[in-house]
């Protein structure tokens, strides 16, 4: 992902950057640190997500 982010202007647009970056924003180790400080809370912030979506009208309801 670093790499395609760092070589794709479309990629950066999507991800919020107003003007194209030659380099990566931050170092590729803090992503990996992040995963780890998140390692434990991962479902809890997947639950809360996906609970603002639906309550916003973001998330349709499940067909049965």
């Amino acid at each position: 992902m670093c790499e395609r982010w760092v070589y794709d202007p479309y990629f950066q647009f999507f991800t919020g950057e107003e003007f194209f970056q030659h380099g990566f924003p931050q170092e590729r180790s803090d992503l990996s640190h992040w995963r780890k400080r998140l390692a434990d809370r991962r479902e809890l912030l997947l639950a809360e997500s996906l609970r603002v979506a639906h309550a916003s009208g973001a998330l349709a309801e499940p067909r049965p």
